[in-house]
């Protein structure tokens, strides 16, 4: 399987970040979030390049032209001791499934626009 893009996990934090996981979603498209991404630490100040995957239903396909939908990435993660759940929503753009995209990630389909958002963690901050 081909990601559809990636994402930088970066903990900003003083502590190390443990049982983290990080699922991309489109609810147009998918029937449920996908995991992307699964991990059992990450330390103070590291950072992680994860790939996005999508498992969407046959409702892509009659798409005729290029059609911007919501999508979003979301983040969980246990901080000392603390388990919290963040979300950072995005833009899809969905093509022709005979089109290709140019944006910097590709997927036959569709582009996902801004995924390589920064989501920063143990701050409750997932804004890039």
């Amino acid at each position: 399987m081909n990601p559809a893009g990636s994402a930088l996990i970066r903990n900003r934090a003083s502590k190390e970040i443990q049982d983290h996981s990080l699922s991309f979603y489109v609810p147009q498209f998918m029937e449920a979030p996908k995991e992307c991404w699964k991990s059992e630490s990450l330390g103070a100040g590291a950072k992680a390049e994860v790939p996005i995957y999508a498992l969407f239903k046959d409702s892509i396909f009659p798409v005729t032209e290029a059609t911007k939908v919501s999508g979003e990435l979301r983040l969980s993660y246990s901080y000392l001791g603390k388990r919290v759940d963040e979300k950072v929503a995005i833009t899809v753009t969905v093509n022709n499934r005979n089109v290709s995209c140019t944006a910097p990630v590709m997927l036959p389909a569709i582009c996902l626009q801004k995924a390589a958002r920064r989501l920063r963690p143990a701050n409750n901050s997932a804004r890039g």
